[in-house]
């Protein structure tokens, strides 16, 4: 079945690729998987009927690395069999996110809308099929091709890298003693820079237009911006999902010792920032790992969304988690 437009007045679910290869294998290779997910393929299928069953990029990168070529293809053939919305890479969302909520803080109509959804994984418009995405991704000189593992790798070096600029910053703020406040004061500050470059990017994109109504980019629109993050919660969400991934990534990073296992499921777990920030923002029903579900789940609680899952923090394993889920719908 071919992919179908977001429907808002369905519930958008993103469901993370390790519950979705589990359910699949769960079925079709019951040996290599957790027979607790079986239900869950199944209760998919019904999903992608009634609801918005999402899916990204980032699976398609995942699926297309596996070592088993056939497993691979068979599960990209049950997504083009189902009816599937997909969600938006982070940087193409972003833009338009800080052009609205930009304009919103100037008090001025915004001219740009907010899609965080596609009709396939390669842009709003296009059909490329999930088949064809992953023997695309299998090309030489692809992210996932046997010789695009050397990308991989030279991404993990460069996590690595800021892992070390961390800790080593960390060691030099513990060295000046700084206070709590102080510390926190720096948060602060950083967050109102950030802030402020996005307000002022986003004004002077806005001010090409020569039809729109002029926002100074260097005036009271930065701090404007900085007001209505404060005050309405709901407001530039996929910042408010990278910025709290980016502080327990920080903090985590920290505690870890260089070269630990720790720290290599750290520099796997960094790799979600470039598709949760949108998936967890904008779907209603999210699952992820441990790591991401203890820093994103509270922000999407204040976001209003439904629920944030994880395999490990149910009591119950992977049993209590797949209850959970389906509880969550219809």
């Amino acid at each position: 079945m071919p992919p179908r437009a977001y429907d808002a007045s369905k519930v958008t679910f993103y469901l993370d690729q390790s519950t979705v290869s589990d359910a699949f294998r769960a079925v079709t290779v019951p040996p290599r998987a957790d027979a607790a997910y079986r239900p869950l393929l199944a209760w998919m299928e019904r999903l992608a009927r009634e609801a918005n069953l999402c899916f990204s990029i980032a699976h398609i990168a995942e699926i297309a690395r596996w070592a088993d070529h056939g497993l691979a293809d068979a599960l990209a053939e049950w997504l083009d069999g189902i009816t599937t919305v997909w969600v938006r890479p982070m940087l193409e969302v972003m833009t338009e996110e800080e052009d609205y909520w930009t304009a919103v803080a100037a008090g001025a109509t915004p001219q740009t809308e907010v899609i965080p959804f596609a009709l396939s994984p390669t842009g709003v418009f296009s059909r490329t099929s999930v088949a064809d995405s992953i023997r695309a991704f299998r090309e030489p000189g692809s992210i996932s091709s046997p010789a695009g593992e050397e990308l991989f790798e030279q991404e993990d070096n460069e996590v690595r890298t800021m892992l070390r600029a961390i800790q080593q910053n960390e060691a030099w703020v513990r060295e000046q003693k700084w206070s709590a406040q102080k510390k926190s004061n720096e948060r602060e500050s950083a967050r109102k820079a950030d802030l402020f470059a996005r307000a002022r990017d986003a004004a002077i994109r806005r001010n090409a237009a020569p039809a729109n109504a002029w926002i100074d980019p260097d005036g009271d629109i930065q701090g404007a911006l900085v007001d209505l993050v404060d005050q309405d919660p709901r407001s530039l969400p996929s910042w408010r999902i990278r910025r709290d991934f980016n502080d327990k990534f920080d903090q985590v990073a920290r505690a870890r010792k260089p070269g630990s296992r720790g720290e290599s499921k750290l520099i796997s777990s960094f790799r979600d920032y470039w598709h949760l920030a949108v998936a967890a923002a904008y779907c209603d029903v999210f699952t992820c790992d441990q790591l991401v579900y203890d820093a994103i789940a509270p922000a999407r609680t204040r976001l209003g969304k439904k629920a944030t899952l994880a395999p490990s923090k149910h009591r119950g394993g992977p049993v209590g988690f797949v209850t959970g889920l389906v509880a969550t719908w219809p």
